[in-house]
């Protein structure tokens, strides 16, 4: 009966049959593990149900109504329940907003997922074809709720069951990239960002922000957007985000991924949730005693693969370790002293170039960007540029914060594109015709009489209480002001400068009351630590006039306020 009234509401939609069959291929949507298989199955469930990605408030309810079974419903009731937040505004806080992201790992489709909540338009570009990360993850609280919440056992039934704290980046990224596309976010694969293309000269059209791609002949190119986001990992590719380093103690890190076989004996090794020097001492004196192997930090997770980490200093930058098989050899040995022997199989997986999955990393520099936000503004046509994840800031691995610390960045920016949305659209346009007499005089928020007061507007009839719509065909709209984008700019910094202090023991322990709104993340938070006035040098505009002003007395429309939290009793 339920198909039957989606068939009688959209009069000429998907056939009962058409929407059974879009039923067993969102089941088989939900269990497929690979970039290719999931991105195929989305197409052929849109192309069934007769819908196309686009903003979540146009996207959603139709493929909401189309699959109803049992697993369907229960993934609607958890988005249902995270869209009543009442930051998102029902889906319509960033109706004009479109939002570009650069990467699709973690923290670029947790940026998106989070926009599209917000009413935004969001495409996602990845360079690469497949999902090929091993590497595993630890999660703090937060995230293992926050990812329950999106209906992550739905789509990875193993998620985080019982006191398992972590996942393969692989799994993270296909569990992201299936509720992405249920929630309408458009995802390119095979295409890279190669840079930005500023508005043209000729602005008879209009025409903004666009990307330069590879291919260039991709849909994609063509796509204008006033929010972009570098969440392609350290290498970021954005322009204008000088990075400073934090140069430490040596410090070398090598993980290694073995083949998990998932037979009883291997079932039975305890896994390592990681242990230091100072506090095993013993335990790596014995290593070293036995094998040679000095290590300082060492961590075993049981997942897809058996993953370890291992943290050591500056013997492994000798020649002979820099060998695949003699780097795949070391870690090996030191596995298995660390599982006593218990693992009978210690073949490496392999990774996306087919070798062995070992790896060595440098954290004696680590790298992150001065500041996590800019604005541009070319010919009328502003643009804001986001950094989040590691693009924003490199995690040091063995402490396990990178995840959680790259998803509050998400949250952070996403908060940021949210102040971004409700000030305006991004462009100014350009009037054809001349400018109004005095008689109506145009301001940021609408037309008022010569005498400024809006007690007196008259409407088209002449009465008063309504503003006078004007007579020419092309009005200007309303004028984004220019102290409330540092506002927003400044809000971004103040979070940004609180995030590598942020650890699961300063963080509010009520997650269900988690928003986007970064009030309800943090015990202690001071949006104010940056003023407007100091981050006029992240406004980069060809208007040399639009700086030079004198900041407004009191709270500027646009920028939400915030009432201080109320501290429970008890």
């Amino acid at each position: 009966m339920a198909d039957q009234r989606v068939v009688a509401a959209d009069g000429g939609g998907p056939s009962k049959e058409t929407l059974a069959l879009a039923s067993e291929v969102f089941d088989r949507f939900c269990a497929a593990n690979t970039l290719r298989s999931i991105l195929s199955l989305h197409r052929h469930l849109c192309d069934l149900l007769r819908i196309k990605p686009t903003n979540f408030p146009q996207f959603y309810p139709k493929i909401r109504g189309r699959l109803r079974s049992w697993k369907a419903e229960a993934i609607w009731a958890k988005y249902d329940k995270r869209a009543s937040h009442k930051c998102y505004s029902r889906g319509r806080a960033c109706p004009n907003t479109k939002v570009f992201v650069i990467g699709a790992g973690p923290c670029g489709l947790r940026t998106a997922i989070e926009a599209q909540l917000l009413g935004a338009k969001v495409v996602v570009v990845e360079k690469r074809d497949r999902i090929s990360r091993n590497n595993v993850l630890h999660l703090w609280p937060f995230v293992i709720h926050d990812l329950r919440a999106l209906g992550a056992k739905k789509f990875f039934g193993k998620f985080c069951a019982g006191s398992i704290d972590h996942i393969s980046i692989r799994q993270l990224q296909c569990i992201l990239l299936k509720v992405a596309l249920l929630l309408g976010v458009e995802i390119h694969e095979g295409v890279s960002f190669e840079g930005l293309i500023p508005p043209p000269e000729d602005q008879s059209e209009r025409i903004g922000w666009r990307a330069r791609i590879s291919p260039e002949d991709h849909p994609v190119s063509q796509y204008e957007f006033d929010v972009l986001i570098g969440a392609d990992g350290k290498r970021n590719t954005l322009d204008g985000f000088k990075r400073k380093e934090f140069r430490g103690k040596l410090a070398i890190a090598i993980t290694v991924n073995f083949i998990n076989k998932h037979t009883e004996a291997e079932a039975r090794v305890p896994e390592i949730s990681g242990i230091a020097f100072i506090f095993r001492q013993k335990f790596f004196q014995e290593m070293r005693a036995s094998t040679g192997i000095d290590l300082e930090n060492i961590v075993y997770y049981k997942d897809e693969t058996h993953y370890f980490d291992y943290a050591n200093t500056a013997k492994l930058l000798s020649p002979e370790n820099v060998d695949r098989e003699a780097l795949l050899g070391y870690a090996r040995e030191a596995a298995n002293f660390a599982t006593e022997g218990k693992l009978p199989h210690l073949e490496p997986a392999v990774n996306h170039h087919n070798q062995p999955d070992v790896a060595m990393f440098d954290f004696t520099s680590l790298y992150a960007a001065e500041n996590a936000s800019r604005v541009v503004e070319r010919r009328g046509h502003r643009l804001l540029k986001l950094l989040v994840g590691d693009s924003l800031t490199e995690p040091f691995w063995p402490t396990g914060s990178g995840c959680a610390r790259g998803f509050l960045s998400s949250m952070n920016g996403c908060w940021a594109i949210r102040s971004w949305g409700q000030l305006g659209p991004p462009s100014i346009p350009v009037p054809d015709t001349p400018t109004p007499p005095t008689s109506m005089i145009i301001d940021d928020d609408h037309v008022k009489n010569g005498d400024g007061n809006k007690e007196n507007e008259m409407d088209s009839g002449g009465q008063k209480g309504t503003p006078k719509t004007p007579t020419t065909p092309h009005s200007p709209a309303p004028k984004r002001s220019v102290y409330a984008i540092l506002e927003v700019l400044a809000e971004r910094e103040s979070l940004y400068r609180l995030l590598g202090q942020v650890s699961p023991d300063n963080m509010s322990r009520d997650f269900d009351s988690y928003t986007l709104d970064p009030h309800t993340r943090y015990l202690s938070l001071n949006t104010q630590s940056v003023l407007p006035y100091q981050v006029r040098p992240l406004y980069d505009t060809d208007d040399r006039s639009a700086l030079s002003f004198d900041p407004p007395v009191g709270p500027v429309p646009g920028i939400s306020d915030h009432p201080k939290r109320r501290r429970k009793r008890g």
